[in-house]
């Protein structure tokens, strides 16, 4: 009963306030309603004003923020393609430096005669090819392979001549071959061009081998006068850093064979064992 009372007194003291206060401003002159809208405009510019300069504020953090990830983002782009370029560099300092050691070779293989220098022609050349892999790997790693072919005028196909460590024992001693048609390797040599095939299996002339366990995507092959050709396979399409070191060490290769068949025609062995690797 008592709250009823203070809650009813409540209300009429609320309703008297809001009497008085229109009664007063029934008696108020204009100019007070002018001044008043003076001042609630320039409250409003005034709050629009602050308003303002907190939402620039914002935008600033805001922005900062948006130019920090973004700067976050480039230097990840950034530091990546540096460690990529340290990896073509070690490709390339790798490649000089055993390219002159095997130049060096390559001068004491001139000096030489007749079955020394066909032998050491054999051994350079098992050398270049099993070089190549490590210095080629698009990435740190990779597991890829190298191998020259020979051409048979008998047999009219590509002999197996000699590969790097990553070929299987069954490819040596004659175990594989590369017919002149229907084959990457034969339409190498065939029309003495270089082959670049990023992706094997959209080439016309690949066929799979069913013997096979490698999983090799990307092949180059490279023709060496009419003597053969020379093939890397890879996991993954080759970086035009790796094709330009493919094709220095095939240059070298291109001059030891020279003074291989040289030391050949001049050594005293027959022709079946002049070729015996």
């Amino acid at each position: 009963m008592e709250n009823i009372t203070i809650t009813t007194m409540g209300g009429i003291f609320l309703t008297a306030i809001e009497t008085i206060f229109l009664e007063a401003m029934d008696r108020f002159p204009d100019w007070v309603y002018a001044v008043a809208g003076i001042v609630f405009i320039a409250g409003s510019i005034v709050l629009m004003i602050q308003v303002t300069r907190i939402s620039n504020k914002f935008a600033d953090v805001v922005g900062r923020e948006d130019r920090i990830g973004t700067l976050a983002e480039t230097n990840g782009q950034l530091q990546s393609r540096l460690k990529a370029l340290e990896h073509v560099q070690t490709q390339y300092n790798s490649s000089l430096n055993e390219c002159s050691i095997f130049l060096e070779e390559l001068k004491d293989i001139k000096e030489s005669e007749g079955d020394e220098k066909f032998h050491l022609s054999v051994n350079l050349m098992k050398k270049l090819v099993n070089a190549v892999p490590g210095n080629m790997s698009a990435t740190p790693g990779s597991n890829n392979r190298c191998a020259l072919w020979m051409y048979n005028s008998t047999s009219g196909e590509l002999d197996f001549f000699t590969g790097s460590a990553q070929f299987p024992n069954d490819y040596k001693d004659g175990g594989r071959t590369l017919g002149i048609n229907n084959t990457a390797g034969g339409r190498c040599f065939r029309k003495s061009e270089n082959l670049y095939i990023d992706d094997v299996q959209e080439d016309d002339d690949w066929s799979p081998n069913e013997q096979s366990k490698s999983h090799y995507n990307s092949l180059i092959c490279i023709p060496i006068l009419n003597w053969g050709i020379m093939t890397v396979d890879a996991m993954s399409p080759f970086s035009q850093e790796s094709r330009l070191i493919i094709q220095v060490y095939t240059d070298l290769i291109t001059l030891v064979i020279l003074e291989m068949y040289d030391g050949a025609i001049r050594s005293t062995f027959t022709h079946q064992q002049r070729w015996r690797v």
